[in-house]
């Protein structure tokens, strides 16, 4: 019996170690994924976002249909706000994403039109899209990027790669970071 719990504990701790090596070695760069933006502009991401030094993502990456909706909104929560202060500074642009896993091919026009209905008005379309890709959690797994429940908001350079991470709705503390993050 007690070799038996000693191979259980062994068995268990040797799984645990495997996988949060996999999670605990993330990449740091956001893969690239042909999409097009909502004024149906066809782009290689993040290859092609332009503009800026760094640039500000807003991912909402939810863990159903629903989850989705809700990170979605709370990201144009985040913009309205931080269009109501003045914007972001110089040298920083920012861009909405809505990832997703691909859905048939015949699906993804209807959900690139409603999901841009939702954002007219708030986020221009040439600088906003849906990403599909393959896995939703090997996208976030590469990028170092946290998959929950809570919208995601990375500051990205030129080339792609993650500097850093905010997760969760628009308040006071959370303006803060994001503005400590951007360097201001």
């Amino acid at each position: 019996m007690k070799y038996l719990k000693r191979l259980i504990t062994a068995c268990f701790l040797s799984i645990t170690v495997t996988s949060t090596s996999i999670v605990a070695e993330p990449l740091g760069q956001l893969a690239t994924v042909k999409a097009k933006t909502f004024d149906k502009e066809e782009i290689n991401f993040p290859t092609d976002l332009t503009g800026g030094d760094k640039y500000l993502l807003f991912l909402a990456m939810g863990a159903d249909r629903d989850n989705g909706e809700v990170q979605m909104n709370q990201l144009l929560d985040w913009q309205k706000v931080i269009d109501e202060r003045g914007g972001l500074p110089t040298g920083i642009i920012a861009y909405h994403f809505p990832v997703m896993e691909s859905p048939p091919f015949f699906v993804k026009g209807l959900i690139r039109s409603a999901m841009a209905d939702s954002y007219e008005g708030t986020v221009s379309s040439d600088k906003s899209g849906v990403l599909f890709v393959d896995e939703l959690a090997t996208f976030a797994i590469k990028a170092g990027l946290t998959l929950d429940t809570e919208p995601t908001i990375i500051v990205v350079d030129s080339s792609g790669k993650v500097l850093s991470e905010l997760k969760g709705g628009v308040s006071e503390e959370a303006l803060i970071k994001l503005f400590a993050m951007l360097g201001n």
